[in-house]
């Protein structure tokens, strides 16, 4: 199975918490490899949504949170960023990592809010750009040339994605498809250890 994967989901009230870069260089980030392969476009506009690693050279180590007080709302173990990203906890990072280990870039955020320390999070950025939709089974059936998220129709529109193409991975950005796909090996692991802030819908595969 595979599954869209959402970060940010909030227990307790529904308010966002923006985070503020304080250092770094948010505009200057961007993907090492920005070459075009016929799929989604690759630019640094949203460079954690390629699927492709990003350069480390602008990419910040400190954020400022705003939004509610940490005693309204905590840290979460996985949470929505700019452009694109999700912050994610330890936990989440050992776990992805002992299932794929070294093909995403977790990079290191020391948090805070109103002058005091919160915690430390991860900047996830997905490493698998993946041709993953079974067109056969899905609707509209698309050529590999054609942007499956850029389609308008009338008709009914379901996503089935490929056994074969999607293999061992267990996160990816997918070629022509916006979003951020999981495996159902993944999403178990993270409910068994009791990750709560995300939420996933379900895609068949074939």
């Amino acid at each position: 199975m595979a599954y869209a994967f959402h970060g940010g989901k909030q227990e307790n009230g529904t308010f966002m918490n923006p985070y503020t870069p304080l250092d770094g260089d948010m505009k200057k980030v961007a993907p090492i490899d920005c070459s075009q392969d016929g799929g989604l476009r690759i630019s640094h506009i949203e460079p954690f949504t390629t699927g492709r690693p990003v350069d480390p050279t602008y990419v910040p180590t400190r954020l400022k949170r705003g939004g509610p007080s940490p005693s309204k709302q905590p840290l979460l173990e996985i949470g929505s960023f700019n452009a694109g990203g999700l912050l994610v906890s330890e936990q989440f990072k050992e776990i992805l990592e002992g299932l794929e280990p070294g093909v995403h870039q977790f990079f290191p955020m020391e948090i805070e809010q109103r002058g005091k320390y919160l915690g430390k999070r991860y900047l996830f950025v997905i490493g698998n750009r993946l041709d993953s939709l079974n067109r056969a089974h899905s609707i509209p059936k698309t050529d590999p040339g054609t942007l499956f998220s850029h389609l308008t129709s009338l008709g009914e529109i379901k996503k089935v994605f490929d056994k074969k193409s999607i293999a061992d991975h267990h996160a990816w950005h997918d070629k022509y498809c916006r979003g951020r796909y999981v495996s159902d090996e993944l999403v178990a692991a993270l409910k068994a250890a009791g990750l709560t802030n995300f939420s996933c819908i379900h895609y068949d595969e074939a």
